[in-house]
């Protein structure tokens, strides 16, 4: 495994850049005639303009992030959902496989292990959490985040710490309460430090590649989301009660630096 160091400077990277980009396109969509706050659109003024055109795509592209009102057996993934889930979890199979070895020759030996534990983590909790919202009135899909997966895979291969999150759950919003959305943000995260626990029972048993996989995975995954930055979990629990976020906050950092120094 990376030494924490690399870890610690994997976070910093992920989190401005996603900070960075949150803003950017606040400030892109002022520059679209969406509706902003004066320090955006001072942030606009200051874009230069083949950078404005960029984001005024990106923009685009990030709405295409949208669901219609299906109807249908909630529990069955959508053909979309499918290859999300296929993607999802090969990427992380392969990222944790081969910042767990010393070469890429190597992979291939952790690889269907590492493999079995990313159906789980990648799988697993985006069902439940999906699965509710449908059960509430609200459609929900699993999708491909292509910022969030550009920051995973760089961060793969540049500090050995795969630390984003290539995909997100999309919501029908038309249906979808603020109170609603905070649930199914917690809940996410509160499934994520579960399985963490669920990890680390295992890796105290002695099974280091499950164990230790799957425990990477999912106080990242915890950590990442409490965030407060747009379009991550943390932005809307922070909004909606500060309490609840420090709460989660405080609790992921802790297990997250406590992991960072069991390594």
């Amino acid at each position: 495994m990376p030494p924490p160091s690399n870890a610690v400077v994997a976070t910093v990277v992920a989190v401005a850049a996603t900070g960075v980009v949150s803003v950017a396109v606040a400030a892109a969509n002022s520059a679209v005639g969406a509706p902003a706050s004066k320090m955006f659109k001072e942030l606009g003024n200051l874009l230069p303009s083949i950078l404005k055109k960029w984001l005024a795509s990106f923009v685009a592209s990030k709405r295409k992030l949208m669901v219609e009102e299906k109807r249908g057996p909630i529990f069955l993934p959508t053909k979309s959902e499918l290859v999300a889930y296929v993607i999802s979890i090969l990427l992380l199979a392969f990222s944790f496989s081969y910042v767990k070895v010393s070469s890429l020759e190597d992979v291939l030996t952790v690889l269907p292990t590492v493999l079995a534990t990313s159906i789980f983590v990648g799988f697993v909790k985006s069902f439940i959490t999906i699965t509710y919202a449908r059960r509430r009135g609200v459609w929900t899909e699993f999708k491909l985040w292509y910022f969030g997966l550009v920051t995973f895979i760089i961060t793969t291969f540049v500090f050995r710490v795969p630390f984003s999150s290539p995909t997100r759950n999309v919501n029908h919003s038309p249906k979808m309460t603020k109170r609603l959305s905070v649930t199914l943000s917690v809940l996410s995260i509160v499934i994520s430090l579960a399985f963490a626990g669920m990890f680390f029972i295992i890796l105290l048993t002695g099974n280091k590649v499950i164990g230790g996989t799957g425990l990477a995975m999912c106080l990242i995954g915890a950590f990442f989301d409490t965030f407060p930055i747009a379009p991550l979990y943390g932005k809307k629990i922070f909004d909606y009660s500060k309490p609840i976020w420090a709460t989660l906050f405080v609790v992921t950092l802790a297990l997250y630096v406590g992991w960072l120094f069991f390594i």
